[in-house]
């Protein structure tokens, strides 16, 4: 189940989607057949790895490093390290640099021209585990995530290869698989993302768009919109170093709409304390809910926007978020995860999916870098929603300061 928060009324109060319902609708033509996800495959490597290790207890886990050819990526590798990380604590392994197991990534996305070639958008991840001494223990096999329904790729999630390739675009709710990666490997190529004014869509008729709004670190200022430029690679926005950012999300829809957002491929959840995490270790939360402009909720008129303070800590007030924050390498949010990017780019990611919330009995079907700025104090509320699989993606990227 997915739980999301929404905002209404000038942000003063918001709503969150519990534990994360990845779900087709009862009337979606894939309803008998959910979508291969990255993080079951990573699971299974892991246990893969596990016995390779016969009997060891510890690893240490390198960069992960993108080996495609130009800016075409999602600058996953963050994300990707920390998903290692999780499913290796899950099976009791100690992540410990001196460690006498060493394993290695690369992560690769299709380049522009091959793509322009008529060849298959996909995600590969090659993996190698090493001994100390330089011994290969294990040469792990591909991860692919084609979009070639005769592959024999096992992850094929849509909302995987978006953000690994950081896509920008828009695909029917209601197209079968193959459909879906028609429209994507299409808009790849050319993507209709535009901006108006300091607002940012992934198509000039998407009722969903994004403001990136910032200020100095520490000043107790308001914070201003930035105003996009765009290029060969998509949208931009000129964030700096020490300063601090936000996401002001709009829903121009008649609907309510869940929001997936990540940095750089790390989920905004995934800092959650111990309070908003499962039995099993998970964050709780994976979507904030935005209701349409003068849809009432409790009792409350929503204004149509969702406002994202930065890295989510737990679900009450005071200082249940801490600001996303443009800082030096090995100094922010994801040297937590022990990630330093290496390129000079970073990507704010959004995923926007239909959903409707649930009766609480009800059961559902499961299917620079950034960094920590100033604790932000946000009301909200949990609630539990159906969510479907995202048809609307945007992609911004930022400036990271020089290594």
């Amino acid at each position: 189940m997915s739980t999301c928060f929404f905002p209404v009324a000038r942000q003063v109060f918001g709503w969150l989607a519990v534990a994360s319902v990845w779900a087709w609708s009862a009337a979606h033509p894939l309803a008998a057949r959910a979508e291969g996800d990255l993080k079951s495959e990573i699971e299974r490597q892991v246990g893969v790895i596990k016995s390779a290790m016969k009997g060891a207890t510890d690893i240490e886990l390198k960069e992960f490093e993108c080996g495609s050819t130009d800016e075409f990526n999602g600058h996953l590798g963050p994300g990707l390290k920390a998903a290692y990380e999780e499913a290796f604590r899950a099976k009791n392994i100690v992540l410990n640099k001196g460690a006498a197991h060493l394993l290695t990534g690369m992560f690769f996305t299709t380049d522009r021209k091959l793509l322009e070639q008529g060849k298959p958008l996909r995600l590969q991840l090659k993996l190698a585990l090493t001994n100390r001494d330089g011994a290969t223990a294990l040469l792990v096999l591909p991860i692919d995530a084609p979009l070639n329904a005769k592959h024999f790729a096992t992850v094929n999630s849509t909302k995987d290869l978006a953000r690994a390739i950081g896509f920008t675009g828009s695909i029917s709710p209601e197209a079968n698989a193959a459909k879906r990666q028609e429209e994507i490997a299409k808009q790849v190529i050319k993507p209709a993302v535009e901006f108006e004014g300091t607002r940012m869509r992934s198509r000039p008729a998407s009722p969903y768009e994004l403001e990136v709004r910032k200020r100095q670190h520490g000043s107790p200022g308001d914070f201003t919109p930035v105003q996009p430029t765009r290029d060969a690679e998509g949208l931009f926005v000129a964030v700096g170093l020490n300063e601090e950012y936000e996401l002001k999300i709009v829903n121009r829809s008649q609907l309510p709409v869940a929001v997936a957002v990540s940095v750089d491929g790390l989920d905004v959840f995934h800092f959650a304390d111990k309070d908003s995490r499962d039995q099993k270790g998970q964050p709780l939360y994976t979507h904030f809910i935005v209701y349409p402009d003068g849809q009432l909720v409790e009792g409350v008129k929503s204004d149509g926007t969702s406002l994202v303070a930065g890295w989510f800590q737990k679900l009450a007030p005071p200082d249940n978020y801490l600001s996303f924050l443009v800082t030096e390498h090995g100094k922010g949010a994801i040297s937590r995860v022990a990630v330093a990017p290496r390129d000079k780019v970073g990507a704010i990611h959004l995923q926007f999916s239909h959903c409707q919330p649930l009766p609480e009995n009800a059961a559902a079907k499961s299917g620079t870098e950034t960094g920590f700025g100033m604790p932000r104090s946000i009301e909200q509320k949990a609630a539990r929603f159906q969510i479907e699989p995202p048809h609307e993606f945007l992609t911004v990227r930022y400036q990271r300061p020089k290594p």
